[in-house]
Order: C-alpha cells, then sequence, then structure tokens
C-alpha cells in the first residue's frame, strides 16, 4: 500500500473518499466535500495486493485498506466507479467481474461502518467514446502540477472525486482530451474559464461521435479505462 496517512496533530474534516476498484493497483484519493480546487485533493495513493495472491486474499487485503483508510482520514462518503455493459461487450467478462469483487469488498466495509456508497459509471463522469487513463494522467498534472501523481490509477481516483461536485465540467474536460484538445483548453473547462453550458458539453458529445471537433484525429493507442 502506497497512500500517505494525514498528518498527525490535525482535527480532519469529514471527507469523500473517491475508489477506482481494481486488484492490481486500486486507486484511492480523498477530498473535501467542497470545491475550493486548489485544495480539493487532500491526499491519496494505490493499494497494491500482491499479485501471487489469490483473489480472495486479495480482496481481503483491499477490504482491510479502506477500512483504515476510512478511520484515519474520517471518510464520510464514499465515491467508486461503477463498470458498465461495455466491459462484456469488449470481451472483458473476466475483468468486469473482477472490478465486481472489488466493488462488494467496497460496500461490506462501508456498509460495516455504516458510510453511505455513491456510485459513477464510466460514461456518467467520462462521457461518451473510449478513454484513455493517460487522459486523466494528464489533466490530473495540469491541475494540480506541484501535486504530480506516480499512477495512472490514483490520477483517475483524483478525478473521480472532483467529477463528484463538477461531473458536466468533468466530462466536457475529459472529452476534449479524448479529441486530442489542448489541454489547457480542458483545464480551463474544469476552472469555469472557458463558456461552457449544456450546449457547449451536447456538442463536445456530438464530436466526439463523429470524431470532429476542430479536426481531431482518430484515436490512439494506449491504456483504456
Amino acid at each position: 500500500m502506497t497512500i500517505s496517512d494525514p498528518m498527525l496533530g490535525f482535527d480532519l474534516d469529514p471527507c469523500l473518499m473517491a475508489v477506482d476498484p481494481s486488484m492490481i493497483q486500486c486507486g484511492v484519493a480523498f477530498a473535501q466535500l467542497t470545491n475550493p480546487l486548489e485544495n480539493f485533493i487532500l491526499g491519496g495513493g494505490v493499494i497494491k495486493p500482491n499479485p501471487k495472491a489469490s483473489d480472495a486474499e486479495r480482496i481481503a487485503l483491499v477490504g482491510s485498506e479502506l477500512h483504515h483508510c476510512i478511520r484515519t482520514w474520517n471518510v464520510q462518503r464514499i465515491l467508486v466507479e461503477q463498470p458498465t455493459s461495455m466491459y462484456v461487450k469488449r470481451g472483458r467478462s473476466l475483468d468486469a467481474l473482477k472490478v465486481l469483487l472489488v466493488l462488494g469488498g467496497v460496500y461490506a466495509v462501508a456498509g460495516a461502518m455504516a458510510i453511505p456508497v455513491h456510485g459513477m459509471t464510466v460514461v456518467q463522469w467520462k462521457g461518451a467514446g473510449s478513454h484513455y487513463k493517460e487522459h486523466s494522467r494528464t489533466l490530473n498534472d495540469a491541475l494540480w502540477p506541484n501535486e504530480r501523481v506516480d499512477t495512472d490509477d490514483e490520477a483517475e481516483a483524483r478525478l473521480l472525486a472532483l467529477a463528484f461536485v463538477q461531473p458536466d465540467e468533468m466530462r466536457a474536460a475529459i472529452g476534449l482530451l479524448k479529441m486530442n484538445a489542448p489541454v489547457e483548453r480542458a483545464v480551463g473547462v474544469i476552472r469555469r474559464e472557458w463558456p461552457f453550458g449544456p450546449r457547449e458539453l451536447a456538442r463536445i458529445q456530438d464530436g466526439l461521435k463523429d470524431n470532429r471537433l476542430r479536426g481531431v484525429a482518430g484515436s490512439r493507442k494506449g491504456r483504456k479505462g
């Protein structure tokens, strides 16, 4: 596990824990329940079970570490990414099953501690079209240049937390990155520096379908999330 504990000697306000579920590297981020962007993320990291361990042992480890995180960070809400039917349609049934096992662990731990869990599907917070995890890391590093992360999984968890309070802006920002728009434009959407509303979001979604916003190139190879 590579998740830092909060600084000792400080009383923590209630916070949100966002989880990007995985048996390999489970991304976790802790965030304020309000949205002052610069100080929104309080901490985070990844939970890395032993790759040689059984599925049951990995789920037990993830559950144990999440239990520790909830107690240590004064977590009052949990947000977790949920798989969609697209996993199955793309021949990733086994991946979907493993994610569901991790989700079961998250819900079990949260239920035992009376912490409500909110779920967001990939489409709900990333929008339509294929998404590459490198986009998440690029956007994370641009939003918080002094808080660069070591893994795509932690970046996913951090942006998932931000999507909890800015879902429309997050979908639009990631949509722009999917179409190879400059990251500065995506950051402008999050910071509300670029004129944005339902009409602009619809335009971005239409552009994703036709792959045609400002002559954007097609998809590139990479790791999908």
